[in-house]
């Protein structure tokens, strides 16, 4: 976790000073499927992802995902579970009619308990490149939906990786929004 944090402050810190002035912060979370490849099962779950955006077309991100399943093919029911920590840079291009198309290279570990049967808990290192679309709902509210492929030995059964399909909600603030005092309501 301490390596993720470091991570997230050089590469802020790596952006010209000038450019932090406007900096945008978003807030994501929703909901996440992943089918991992020779499996029958496809899990479900959440994701939770923060973002900081210094310029209009580059962001950092910093995400925590779980994902969830329970084997009943056996005579004793197993439940799986499936959690990553990634981080890493999103590119962003604002299209018209109120989308923003994106890209992205995450970096991390994600951690699988008894998603493989012969271990009952493994850590390893796993990269997620991505695409997906903001739609603005509201000057703050996004609706988002993103598809990623989670490459590394993170998906059992020897299989290369898994595709990854999110939908959730963004809400997004500057750091001037931050620094403002909250107005009471008028009387």
């Amino acid at each position: 976790m301490r390596r993720q944090v470091a991570f997230v402050v050089l590469l802020l810190a790596l952006i010209p000073r000038g450019a932090r002035g406007q900096t945008v912060f978003e807030v994501s979370g929703g909901y996440n499927v992943v089918d991992y490849r020779g499996r029958n099962a496809m899990p479900i779950g959440w994701f939770a992802s923060l973002t900081a955006r210094p310029v209009d077309w580059f962001g950092v991100v910093s995400e925590f995902s779980a994902e969830f399943d329970t084997d009943n093919s056996r005579t004793r029911p197993v439940d799986r579970q499936a959690f990553a920590f990634l981080d890493g840079p999103r590119f962003l291009f604002t299209a018209p009619a109120r989308l923003t198309l994106f890209g992205e290279a995450l970096v991390g570990i994600a951690h699988d308990r008894d998603f493989v049967t012969e271990r009952s808990g493994d850590n390893r290192f796993v990269w997620q490149p991505g695409l997906g679309v903001d739609a603005r709902l509201s000057d703050r509210i996004s609706a988002r939906f993103q598809v990623g492929w989670r490459y590394g030995s993170c998906c059992g059964l020897g299989s290369p990786g898994a595709i990854r399909f999110i939908s959730g909600f963004v809400v997004t603030t500057t750091a001037k929004e931050l620094d403002e005092p909250i107005q009471p309501p008028p009387p």
